[in-house]
């Protein structure tokens, strides 16, 4: 490998074979909506499931669900998008924040949508939906305690803030209907909604999204890497500190000058979870891999050796 420092030439060039990364997961959410007719996600339309009732499920239920892993592929290529942007310019925490948050939503979109070998690609359609609707009841739950709170400390509350906070809970207990509409075993509570959910569900955390997403590299460095970017993004600055003056000997710090190597290595890692999270939606709903394709011929190998350079002076 080269001896030479990596220096901005190298972070524009990252940059720059990132925006085709980008592209080529904007053009696949473009098709999601009209999956290939021999298609798994249009299999997953055309199901014969029954509810609770004995009635059919209908589209709807398949439809959201596939609609949540749109949703977070758009967030995936924003994202990833931004991380290529920080590239541009010479900024020390923005890369990691960005790389952070692409990997967990390339995380999240593996864990909705599992096709890491042959024998998962027949996973049970209800164990996808019921994934994606406790994804659902969460966010919402989440959005029903935030509003309570902020009730709380407002005197008084206003009426709008209180409205909106009832109306929350209210979509919560819809959700919920719905999953039990389609024979999900669902447990509730009144008041806080603490434990309101999806019984036998249990959602991963960041560390484990970022496990997901990245458990595909054949590379040393990954596991580390997540406590350092959450350090970050939550301002935890004396972890933080400590692992920066351990890099450089400094005793006391002004700007800590992160390295482009170090930056390189957060965008390598996230374009990669990017990437598998992308051959996922493409298997599962049938897209023209064309785009993809390209990327193994004409970008992946650039982003594959400056990510391994920078992996090598990151360590020194």
């Amino acid at each position: 490998m080269s001896n030479d420092r990596l220096d901005a030439t190298e972070s524009n060039r990252m940059a720059q074979c990132i925006r085709r990364v980008v592209n080529a997961i904007y053009e696949g959410c473009g098709q999601l909506a009209k999956p290939s007719q021999d298609s798994m996600a249009q299999a997953d339309r055309d199901n014969t499931e029954l509810g609770r009732s004995g009635l059919p499920w209908g589209p709807v239920p398949v439809e959201t669900y596939q609609s949540m892993l749109g949703f977070t592929a758009v967030a995936l290529a924003d994202h990833l998008h931004a991380t290529s942007q920080l590239l541009l310019d010479d900024i020390d925490f923005g890369p990691m924040v960005m790389a952070r948050s692409t990997v967990e939503a390339a995380g999240r979109i593996e864990w909705l949508l599992p096709l890491n070998d042959e024998a998962q690609l027949t996973e049970n359609l209800r164990s996808r939906v019921g994934r994606g609707l406790g994804l659902r009841v969460r966010g919402l739950r989440d959005n029903a305690r935030n509003l309570s709170a902020l009730a709380a400390v407002e005197d008084p509350p206003r009426p709008e803030v209180l409205k909106a906070a009832q109306d929350a809970e209210a979509r919560v207990k819809e959700v919920l209907t719905l999953a039990h509409r389609l024979k999900y075993k669902t447990h509730r509570n009144t008041g806080t909604n603490e434990h309101e959910g999806l019984m036998g569900l249990r959602e991963p955390t960041g560390d484990e999204l970022t496990s997901e997403a990245l458990s595909h590299l054949a590379v040393p460095v990954t596991a580390s890497f997540f406590g350092l970017w959450s350090a970050i993004a939550h301002s935890t600055y004396d972890a933080l500190r400590s692992h920066l003056e351990i890099r450089t000997g400094a005793q006391t710090l002004g700007r800590p000058n992160t390295t482009v190597a170090a930056r390189l290595v957060a965008a390598g890692l996230a374009t990669s979870a990017a990437v598998h999270a992308l051959d996922a939606l493409i298997i599962y709903f049938g897209l023209d891999p064309t785009a993809r394709l390209a990327l193994d011929a004409e970008v992946l190998p650039h982003i594959r050796s400056l990510f391994l350079r920078a992996v090598d002076e990151n360590a020194v």
